[in-house]
């Protein structure tokens, strides 16, 4: 039996994040959220990098990367619970020692659906942050999202692996 058809709203937000600037990326970030939610978006996706900022400096790295339960990942809990969302961003994380460029996405209920780290870091990321494969996948009662983090969406492996495991 083919599984039934869904409309499904999506707003991607592209926008300007000032470096290091985690706190004003965010509340720079919500307007744009809202007004996608306004509109009618289920799922709204911001940018990689958006609340840290795109450079590779050492010290702002240490400075802006987040450990599980920063600033990011609550404040993307408490916009989907507020607006009733799925709501996904890419962002610095420290974990240990070791930085990744991670995705999350969070859900409706204000709870975590599940994080992508980025696997392949291209040129200049691969001096300050450690790639970790994995599946690319995050389960979602919208179905299977496939995530594919900048660079990688242009290497071999990852239609494959889209593909391989039936992403919705």
């Amino acid at each position: 039996m083919a599984a039934e058809a869904m409309v499904l709203n999506v707003a991607a937000v592209q926008m300007v994040s000032e470096n290091g600037n985690v706190e004003g990326n965010l509340k720079h970030a919500t307007a744009f959220v809202e007004e996608a939610a306004e509109k009618g978006a289920s799922l709204v996706v911001l940018p990689e990098f958006m609340p840290n900022g795109y450079i590779y400096d050492s010290g702002m790295m240490w400075d802006t990367a987040e450990r599980e339960g920063g600033p990011t990942s609550t404040w993307m809990k408490e916009t989907s619970s507020r607006l009733g969302i799925w709501l996904g961003a890419g962002f610095l994380e420290a974990e240990g020692e070791d930085f990744f460029l991670s995705f999350l996405v969070t859900a409706p209920d204000g709870g975590e659906a599940g994080r992508v780290r980025k696997q392949t870091p291209a040129f200049a990321e691969a001096f300050f942050i450690r790639g970790e494969p994995g599946p690319h996948i995050i389960q979602t009662d919208l179905g299977k999202i496939g995530v594919g983090i900048c660079y990688e969406n242009h290497l071999s492996y990852m239609p494959r692996l889209m593909y391989s495991q039936g992403v919705d």
